[in-house]
């Protein structure tokens, strides 16, 4: 579900806003029974999820209802020394549409690893940090 605060409800002033949060709640794409799993790279882990779900083993998520406007974490342990000059982390997310249909989706990130500290400073967006 969605929750909406509208503080003093009134509805000349909030009637367009109940009504765009609920077309939007009505017409967004909805997905179900979702199962995603999440890997990394040799040398990370992942420690710790966020998000709405239930842990159904160690490294599966089990997600009763997904939208495009749900979000996850993760927070990632580096455990060993990696060898390589880029780390991976990838997400497949097995879910069935409103139609019935069962669709996998797989999102594959390849981040530059560094033992370098002013490497991580060179390249930040500074703009970004800050503000």
């Amino acid at each position: 579900g969605q929750i909406y605060y509208y503080n003093a409800f009134n509805a000349n002033k909030d009637g367009e806003a109940l009504h765009r949060d609920m077309y939007r709640n009505i017409s967004r794409f909805t997905a179900f029974q979702g199962v995603m799993v999440i890997r990394t790279t040799k040398g990370l882990k992942v420690a710790e999820k966020f998000g709405n779900f239930f842990a159904r083993e160690a490294d599966e998520m089990e997600i009763p209802v997904i939208h495009c406007d749900s979000s996850f974490g993760v927070m990632l342990n580096h455990e060993n020394k990696l060898t390589q000059k880029e780390a991976c982390v990838q997400t497949a997310l097995l879910y069935t549409t409103s139609d019935g249909k069962r669709l996998i989706r797989v999102h594959t990130i390849s981040l530059p690893v560094t033992s370098a500290l002013c490497n991580l400073f060179r390249h930040a967006d500074l703009d970004t940090i800050i503000n």
